[in-house]
């Protein structure tokens, strides 16, 4: 029985992982990916804060000491479990089949927590500091507030906010996420719509960029509730702003639970931690909703 359940492990291992990188999370491709973390916490990034040039006109001057402000950023990992049961070893026999509805599942499963992940170090608290002892929330000042319908207008917004912070965003590349009702009200802006003036405004199902900025629709982005009035946040952000860190990526098993009739079990775990590696290529728009 033991040989038996290693060999269904090392088959759901490798279809697993296969069906994983044809299926990725709606954010994983859009984020900075660090996999081999070690150790109950890992440090993401060490970045450096801006300075400036001193004036000088002396012929003999001292070198000047400028004092450098680092910033110490940090994945802090959980780990999240997937599992099913067999009525019988003969229905294990589905493992074999990459194209099975298990496998579905269970990616389908593991992005959606991939993608929460993310999300949540987005809008959430995150760990600073240099042994993580600080918590930081995304500024305020990166939240744009919109309280008319959305249209291209917010892009052309974004676009003078970036660069009123020295953001290059002609050698940056802004992926911004919207929910179904900004599409809608995206689809219905004529300056969006004349801009591909004889072409479809959907490229093979995807929402063509706007102003230099890619667009991706995603489902269940935060609402939340400001004077009565409901807002949806949607995070705009370069590649290398958000960290997605992974210490184990699917890992899977196979065994006979002897506490349940001989069933044969089946299980994958995953453990990992996401973090925002530069506050100044992230803005929220917090669009209002009817």
């Amino acid at each position: 029985m033991g040989d038996i359940m290693t060999l269904y492990t090392e088959q759901f291992q490798s279809n697993l992982t296969m069906v994983a990188q044809q299926k990725e999370s709606v954010f994983t491709p859009y984020v900075t990916v660090q996999t081999g973390l070690k150790g109950e916490t890992a440090v993401a990034i060490e970045s450096v804060g801006k300075t400036e040039v001193i004036k000088q006109n002396k012929r003999y001057r001292p070198t000047p000491l400028i004092e450098l402000e680092y910033t110490r950023r940090w994945y802090m990992h959980d780990t999240y479990d997937w599992g099913t049961a067999f009525d019988s070893l003969d229905a294990m026999q589905m493992l074999q089949d990459p194209t099975s509805q298990v496998y579905a599942s269970a990616v389908a499963a593991f992005n959606r927590q991939k993608d929460k992940t993310v999300k949540d170090a987005i809008f959430g608290i995150n760990k600073v500091g240099k042994d993580h002892e600080t918590d930081e929330a995304l500024p305020a000042a990166n939240i744009i507030k919109v309280t008319s319908d959305f249209s291209g207008d917010q892009f052309k917004s974004l676009t003078s906010d970036l660069l009123s912070k020295d953001i290059d965003v002609d050698s940056e590349t802004f992926t911004a996420f919207i929910g179904p009702k900004q599409l809608e009200a995206l689809f219905n802006d004529p300056e969006y719509i004349t801009s591909y003036y004889g072409q479809t405004v959907l490229d093979q199902g995807k929402v063509k960029p706007f102003l230099g900025y890619n667009i991706k629709v995603v489902n269940n982005l935060p609402l939340v509730e400001d004077s009565g009035s409901w807002y949806r946040l949607c995070p705009v952000f370069t590649k290398d702003a958000v960290g997605l860190g992974i210490w184990e990526d699917f890992k899977s098993f196979a065994f006979v639970d002897n506490q349940r009739m001989q069933l044969p079990r089946l299980g994958a775990t995953f453990t990992l931690g996401a973090t925002r590696l530069d506050n100044e290529k992230i803005r929220v728009l917090k669009v209002k909703e009817s």
